[in-house]
């Protein structure tokens, strides 16, 4: 009798445990362009998610986001941190439903391996940075490529820079243009605001000299374009500097403008 007695909340434990391990909630999704759908995930709080992905890597195809009638699917993500099954009807190009994660332990064996580990804020924890970490597909590879290229880099730094899709490729097309990019969060800022080699590499073309990433930086986060260059240059506005043209930009300064401003000053001469 006392044996009995003395498994059952070790029993009880085990199942508090287990339970504990999962993170469940709900989705919401919405079809996109090129069989895509923007996915949202939550469970309340801050535990938000949103992201875009194929409709064929979450295991259904075009055609049942744009079903007519309601249409019940399943999905899943399939992680090195752990697996997100979905559930849930689709109609109209919209679809809802609740959602499992079950995290991979053993993801954090590997970053352990690699000196490194989770960092959970205060409040959270390791399956709610798991989640994180799966949802955005901080995979064990991405994280040694960037642990690689930046040995001070902490598994936070490495996430931030996944969620802005900074790659090894990226860097190494960023320093092909003479930037120092010396820390990962010089390459993360750089790319959350959309600075690619090819955008760089355009306004070069246009007559732009972007000497470096600060300057790279400022003309993006104006929208400066080669449109917006050659447009102030068909106005009688050329060879602006990096300062003339985000000032510019700044307070809606186009060629347009400059144009009909001339024909004002004209009719009141």
């Amino acid at each position: 009798m006392s044996k009995r007695i003395a498994i059952a909340p070790f029993v009880l434990l085990l199942a508090v445990s287990s339970a504990a391990a999962e993170i469940h909630g709900a989705w919401t999704a919405t079809a996109q362009e090129r069989g895509e759908m923007h996915l949202f995930m939550t469970t309340g709080g801050w535990r938000n998610f949103g992201r875009t992905f194929r409709a064929d890597a979450l295991g259904i195809n075009e055609a049942v986001l744009k079903a007519t009638t309601v249409t019940p699917v399943t999905m899943r993500l399939e992680r090195d941190a752990g697996t997100v099954s979905l559930e849930g009807t689709f109609r109209n190009g919209d679809g809802a439903g609740q959602f499992t994660f079950s995290p991979d332990r053993s993801y954090i064996a590997t970053l352990k391996s690699m000196g490194l580990a989770l960092e959970p804020s205060e409040g959270r924890s390791d399956e709610d940075e798991l989640f994180t970490l799966a949802a955005i597909d901080v995979s064990a590879g991405y994280v040694r490529a960037m642990h690689d290229l930046y040995r001070d880099a902490t598994l936070r730094d490495i996430r931030k820079a996944r969620a802005a899709d900074v790659t090894p490729e990226y860097v190494a097309s960023i320093k092909q243009l003479g930037f120092e990019l010396d820390d990962i969060s010089d390459a993360t800022r750089l790319a959350a605001i959309g600075v690619t080699a090819e955008y760089v590499l355009s306004l070069r073309a246009a007559g732009v000299n972007v000497r470096d990433a600060h300057e790279a930086k400022r003309l993006r986060a104006v929208n400066v374009t080669p449109d917006f260059i050659a447009d102030l240059a068909n106005a009688g506005y050329k060879n602006l500097s990096v300062r003339d043209l985000t000032r510019l930009a700044a307070v809606g300064v186009n060629g347009r403008f400059i144009r009909d401003m001339a024909r004002y000053g004209d009719k009141h001469r």
